[in-house]
C-alpha cells in the first residue's frame, strides 16, 4: 500500500456538522444493489485473491487473506458522482470489537483517470454502525493521488466517479463491515439541468396518448444562490420537421421552480427536444442536450404469459440497481414486451460451492412480473470456483469463457430449475456457443453440457422448454471468432426442445441465413432469441425498419418468438457498436426502434400468421389476422432505395387503412372495391376491418419498366406501366418533377384506361452532359398519380472514356449504406465495425486504351492485411469486381490483390462458358501500391478486350458492372464496401450499375 502525505481525517461523531444542507444527495453505492469486487493485496500491491461480493453489508474478513496488507472494495463498474465543487462523502461502516482496519480510504477517479485517495481513521470497534465522512474540495483535494498521465494536476476534474473504498490492516484477525456510501453535494458549478416531463411516462420519457397537456420542460434551481440566464429550445417532429421553438429569460431564486409548456405532438413516434440553458455566471458552463420522447398508445403492460408468438427483448438488468430495474421493466412493459432474455449469472446465484443466493433473481422475477413480463434465463457463465480441472482455452486469442466441471454444472442447472419451476417456462443452455469469446472449449464438451443440462432439467421440471445456446450465425460465417463445428454437433445430439438462432445485422444478411438454416438438419421449432442491428451501423431509422422486417419475417418463417437485442444502449459512445443496439438510450430516452416495437405489438401481438403474399420482385408481403379478426398485410421493398410502389388491393369491402412504422393510421378510400397501398423501403401495414371476403393483391398501379437509367448528354425515354385493376374504366392524371440536369418534352398527362388493362407511358427526356447520379449519390424524380406522389431514384450510366480516365472518379464508396458487416456481433468484435471513411472507403475510375479496359481503384484503409492468395484472397484486403456483358450467358467475377509480399495477383472466380479463368487471369496485368503514411492502397489493372470477350458494340450498348473492397484488419474478413448491391451479399447482376463506352 502506498504512503500518502497531506491527508485529512474526518470521522462522524468527532467533527459533527460538516457544513450547510446539501443541494443534492445521491447514494453512489449500495451493497446488495450494485456489483462490487473485493480484492486483497500484499504490501507491494500484488494481488492475493479477488471475488465478487453481493451482501449488505459487505464483510471484509481477515481469514480470507491473512497475509494481505490491505483490501480494495471496488464498485464494478465505477459509479458516476454528481458534479461538485464541494461535497461530503459519507460511508457507513460496521465496527465489531477488535476490527482489523487502521485506515479507511475513499477512492475517486476524475475525468483524466487521475485517482484520488482520501483517508480517515475509524473509531475503536463497539459492535455498532458508524458514519465516516470525507470532506472533498474539488480544487484543493487533500488526498493522495496518482495516474492521469500528462493531464494529472492534483485537482478533481469533472466528471468524477466513485471507484470504491480500501482499508489498511493492522490486526491479523477480525472482520469489518462496509455499508452504503452517499455523496452530499454542497456546492456546484454544474449547469442546472432542465427536466423533460411527459406525465405518467416521465421516468422513461414516453408521452401516453391522452396526456398531451402534461408535456413540459421543468426547471428547478437547486443551488444555494440565485440562478439567472437564458433558456432556448426547439422541438423536432418524427420526420424531422420543426414543430416549435422559443427563447425564455430565466431568473430563479434558490429552490424556485418553473415549467414551460411544449407544443403538443400529433403523430406517433419519437420527437427530439434540443435544449440550451446559458447561465449568466461565467463559472457555470452552458447546458446543451438533445432530449427525446416517444408519443404513442402503449401496447402494454398486459398481464399473463404471452400466447402464441412471443414478443421479447434482451437485457441484463442484474447489473443495475433496483431503481434501474424498475425503469427497465416499465419501458419494456409499456411497449408490449412479454419476455425478457437475461443471463442467470452463475457466480451471483452460487458464489461458492454449496452457497446459494437467489435474492437478486427473485427480485428480477418480481419486478418484471409486475409488468406481465416472464424471464427467459440463460444458464451462463461458469463461476470461477466451478471451472473444470485441466481446462485450457481452445483458442487462446480470445477472452477465456471456461468450461465448467460437469458435476458442478448439473447441480447448478438442476437447483435453479427446481427453484423457479412454475415461474419460468424456458431455459437456454449457454449463449452463442459457436463463438470462442463465450464458449472457449470444443464442441463435444458443449454438447455434453447441453445433454447434462437437458436431462437434469427434465428430471426436476419436465414441462420446462430447453433452448440450445443461441447461435451467433451459420457455421463458417464468424471467421476466426468462431467454431463452425458446434452447430452441426448440437443438431446431431438433438438434446433440446427449441433451436435458438441470432443472426445480428441488417435484414438482407439475416434473411439469407434463415433461408439456409434448414439445410443444417434442424427439425425442431426455432426461436429468434437475440437479433438486431446497431444504429451505429445503419442509423436509427434503418434500425427501426430492421426490427419490423426481422420480426415479421421470423414469424412468417415459423419462429416461436423474437427477442430484440437489446432494451437499452450499453453506454454513450457513438462509435462503439455495443453502445447502440438499444431501443432506448442508456439514460432512458427512446429511439425510433422503441416506437416501432410498440406499434408492432399493438398491431400484431396475439395475432396469427396466415401466408406469404407474392407481391412482386424485391417486395415482401405477409398476411396476418389480428387478435380481433381483422386482416393485416405487412409489406416492404428490398430495392435498396426510396422508391414507392403503389399496390392495387382489390376486393376490399371493409374499412381499409395504412399504418406506418410508428402506428400512425391513414384511411384508404376504396374505388370500385380497390384501394391503393403504397409499399416502400419503410415497412408499413395494410389493415382491413369488417372484411366479408378475401382481398387480393391485384398488382402495381404504376411502376417503372426496367431501370430508370439515363446517359449524360443524351436523350432517353423513361417508361412506366399504368394498370387499372378495377371493373370499370378509370381516368388517370399523371405528372413528373425531374431533378436538375434532366428536361422532358411534357410533364403532365391525362388519359383513360379500360378495366383490367395496362398502358405503357413513355416520358422522353434529355440529360445534360454534366449530370451524375451514381450509387450513394442518386438523384430522384417525383411522379404524381392523381392525388398521390412517389419518388424514384434515377441512375446515370457511367461513360468509359476512349483514352485514359476521367479526372473525377466514376464511383465513390464512402457511405454507411454501402458497407456490409461480416463479423458476428459481440463485445470482442465491436472495434471491427465500420466507423467512417478513414476505416474503409474507395474511389473507382474506369477507362480504355484502345485494346483494353482500364480499372483504377484507390482504397483508404487504416490497415492492409492480406495473408491469403489464390481463391481465398477475398478473405483479406482486396478488390472484387463483377460484370455481365451483352450476349454472354454468365457474369464475370475477378479479384485484384496486393499480396503480403507486395506483389500483385489476379484471380478469376467466375467466367462465362468457353472462357478459361487461369488464362484470363494471366492476360490481365496489375500494378499495386501501398502508402502507410496516407493509409492508401492503389490498384490499377489492364484487362484486354479479347480476354473477356468485350466487343466495341457491347461497350456502346452498355453492360452492368459492380465492385467491392474487402476489409481485413487481422481478425478475418470483417466487412466489405460495395458500389451497389448484388455482388457481395448476393449474386444479382440486375442490380449492378450500367457503364458504356
Amino acid at each position: 500500500m502506498r504512503k500518502f502525505a497531506g491527508m485529512i481525517v474526518l470521522a462522524a461523531g468527532i467533527l459533527g456538522n460538516l457544513g450547510a444542507a446539501p443541494i443534492q444527495s445521491v447514494d453512489v453505492f449500495t451493497p446488495g444493489k450494485e456489483n462490487a469486487l473485493l480484492l486483497f493485496h500484499r504490501r507491494d500491491n500484488s494481488q492475493i485473491r479477488n471475488f465478487p461480493v453481493s451482501g449488505n453489508p459487505i464483510t471484509v474478513d481477515r481469514a480470507d487473506a491473512p497475509e494481505a496488507a490491505y483490501f480494495d472494495c471496488q464498485a464494478n463498474p465505477a459509479r458516476n458522482v454528481p458534479e461538485f465543487t464541494r461535497a461530503t462523502f459519507r460511508s457507513r461502516v460496521f465496527l465489531p470489537p477488535g476490527h482489523p482496519v487502521r485506515s479507511f480510504n475513499l477512492r475517486l477517479i476524475d475525468a483524466d483517470d487521475e485517482v484520488f485517495q482520501f483517508s480517515a481513521t475509524p473509531p475503536q470497534g463497539d459492535g455498532k454502525w458508524h458514519e465516516i465522512a470525507f470532506a472533498v474540495d474539488a480544487s484543493r483535494p487533500e488526498a493522495g493521488h496518482w495516474g492521469g498521465g500528462a493531464k494529472a494536476d492534483g485537482k478533481l476534474t469533472m466528471p468524477v466517479r466513485f471507484r470504491g473504498v480500501t482499508g489498511d490492516f493492522a490486526g491479523k484477525t477480525g472482520t469489518f463491515g462496509i455499508g452504503g456510501i452517499r455523496c452530499d453535494v454542497l456546492d456546484s458549478n454544474a449547469p442546472v439541468s432542465p427536466e423533460l416531463r411527459t406525465g405518467s411516462g416521465t421516468p422513461i420519457h414516453v408521452l401516453k396518448a391522452g396526456e398531451e397537456e402534461k408535456l413540459s420542460l421543468f426547471l428547478r434551481n437547486p443551488r444555494p444562490r440565485r440562478m439567472a440566464g437564458t433558456l432556448k429550445w426547439n422541438l423536432v417532429g418524427v420526420r424531422g420537421e420543426l414543430l416549435g421553438e422559443s427563447t425564455e429569460t430565466v431568473d430563479l431564486a434558490p429552490a424556485e421552480e418553473k415549467s414551460f409548456a411544449l407544443p403538443r405532438p400529433s403523430a406517433f413516434g419519437v420527437y427530439k427536444l434540443n435544449v440550451e440553458l446559458c447561465d449568466k455566471d461565467p463559472a457555470v458552463r452552458p447546458f446543451r442536450r438533445e432530449m427525446r420522447f416517444a408519443y404513442l398508445i402503449p401496447a402494454g403492460p398486459t398481464q399473463g404469459r404471452a400466447e402464441g408468438f412471443v414478443f421479447g427483448v434482451c437485457s441484463n438488468p442484474q447489473r443495475y440497481s433496483a431503481e434501474i430495474q424498475r425503469k427497465e421493466a416499465m419501458a419494456a412493459g409499456w411497449c408490449g414486451v412479454k419476455a425478457l432474455r437475461s443471463d442467470v449469472g452463475w457466480d451471483r446465484v452460487q458464489p461458492a460451492e454449496g452457497r446459494w443466493e437467489f435474492g437478486f433473481f427473485d427480485q428480477l422475477t418480481d419486478i418484471f412480473g409486475a409488468y406481465g413480463i416472464e424471464l427467459m434465463p440463460i444458464y451462463s457463465y461458469c463461476a470461477g470456483w466451478a471451472v473444470a480441472k485441466g481446462w485450457k482455452p481452445l483458442n487462446p486469442d480470445f477472452f477465456h469463457r471456461a468450461r465448467p466441471d460437469y458435476d458442478h454444472w448439473r447441480t447448478f442447472v438442476g437447483t435453479f430449475a427446481a427453484r423457479y419451476r412454475g415461474k419460468i417456462r424456458f431455459a437456454e443452455i449457454w449463449n452463442e456457443p459457436d463463438l470462442y469469446m463465450f464458449a472457449n472449449f470444443p464442441e463435444d464438451e458443449y454438447v455434453r453440457m447441453l445433454e447434462t443440462a437437458y436431462d437434469e432439467i427434465k428430471r426436476v421440471a419436465p414441462e420446462l422448454q430447453v433452448f440450445c445456446g443461441g447461435f451467433a450465425c451459420l457455421p463458417g460465417q464468424s471467421g476466426r471468432a468462431g467454431n463452425p463445428r458446434v452447430m452441426p454437433a448440437v443438431i446431431r445430439s438433438g438434446k433440446y426442445d427449441i433451436f435458438a438462432f441470432h443472426g445480428h445485422g441488417l435484414f438482407g444478411g439475416y434473411r439469407d441465413q434463415i433461408e439456409r438454416l434448414p439445410s443444417y438438419g434442424n427439425r425442431k421449432p426455432w426461436y429468434a432469441n437475440e437479433t438486431a442491428v446497431s444504429s451505429m451501423v445503419c442509423g436509427e431509422e434503418i434500425q427501426a425498419q430492421t426490427l419490423f422486417r426481422k420480426l415479421i419475417y421470423s414469424w412468417a418463417k415459423g419462429a416461436l418468438g423474437y427477442n430484440w437485442y437489446d432494451l437499452r444502449n450499453d453506454g454513450f459512445d457513438p462509435a462503439n457498436n455495443e453502445h447502440n443496439f438499444g431501443m432506448l438510450t442508456h439514460d432512458f430516452y427512446p429511439k425510433p426502434v422503441y416506437a416501432a416495437y410498440n406499434a408492432l405489438a399493438n398491431l400484431f401481438q396475439g395475432g396469427t400468421f396466415l401466408r406469404e403474399c407474392r407481391i412482386g420482385k424485391d417486395l415482401h408481403g405477409y398476411l396476418f389476422r389480428d387478435r380481433e379478426g381483422n386482416m393485416l398485410l405487412a409489406a416492404w421493398s428490398d430495392t435498396g432505395d426510396d422508391r414507392i410502389l403503389p399496390l392495387a388491393i382489390s376486393g376490399v369491402t371493409g374499412h381499409a387503412e395504412k399504418i406506418d412504422l410508428y402506428g400512425n393510421r391513414k384511411p384508404l378510400a376504396a374505388t370500385d372495391k380497390v384501394v391503393t397501398f403504397e409499399v416502400g423501403s419503410e415497412p408499413a401495414t395494410l389493415r382491413v376491418s369488417g372484411q366479408s371476403e378475401a382481398f387480393k393483391v391485384a398488382g402495381a398501379l404504376i411502376h417503372p419498366v426496367g431501370g430508370l437509367e439515363v446517359v449524360p448528354g443524351e436523350s432517353a425515354a423513361l417508361e412506366f406501366a399504368v394498370f387499372n385493376p378495377g371493373s370499370t374504366p378509370r381516368k388517370f392524371q399523371l405528372g413528373f418533377a425531374l431533378p436538375d440536369g434532366i428536361s422532358a418534352e411534357w410533364n403532365r398527362k391525362t388519359f383513360e384506361l379500360a378495366a383490367g388493362k395496362t398502358e405503357i407511358v413513355r416520358l422522353p427526356v434529355q440529360t445534360d452532359a454534366g449530370f451524375r447520379s451514381a450509387p450513394g449519390r442518386q438523384k430522384e424524380l417525383t411522379l404524381f398519380l392523381d392525388d398521390e406522389s412517389f419518388r424514384y431514384r434515377i441512375d446515370s450510366v457511367a461513360r468509359i472514356p476512349k483514352q485514359g480516365y476521367h479526372q473525377e472518379p466514376d464511383f465513390v464508396l464512402d457511405a454507411a449504406g454501402q458497407v456490409y458487416a461480416q463479423v458476428p456481433n459481440s463485445p470482442e468484435t465491436a472495434h471491427l465495425f465500420w466507423k467512417g471513411t478513414q476505416d474503409l472507403s474507395a474511389k473507382v475510375w474506369m477507362g480504355r486504351d484502345g485494346e483494353a479496359l482500364l480499372l483504377k481503384v484507390e482504397v483508404l484503409d487504416d490497415r492492409h492485411e492480406q495473408p491469403y492468395s489464390g481463391e481465398e484472397v477475398w478473405k483479406g484486403d482486396n478488390i472484387q469486381f463483377a460484370f455481365l456483358l451483352p450476349g454472354q450467358n454468365e457474369r464475370w467475377e475477378i479479384g485484384l490483390t496486393r499480396l503480403k509480399s507486395g506483389n500483385g495477383e489476379v484471380h478469376v472466380w467466375q467466367t462465362p462458358r468457353r472462357f478459361d479463368p487461369v488464362r484470363t487471369a494471366a492476360e490481365i496485368t496489375l500494378e499495386t501500391s501501398r502508402d502507410e503514411n496516407s493509409h492508401t492502397t492503389g490498384y490499377e489493372a489492364r484487362i484486354p478486350f479479347k480476354a473477356i470477350g468485350l466487343t466495341d458494340q457491347a461497350g456502346r450498348d452498355g453492360f452492368r458492372f459492380n465492385l467491392l473492397v474487402n476489409d481485413n484488419d487481422g481478425f478475418g474478413r470483417e466487412s466489405f464496401i460495395a458500389i451497389g448491391p448484388g455482388i457481395g451479399e448476393s449474386k444479382d447482376p440486375s442490380r449492378y450499375p450500367v457503364v458504356k463506352f
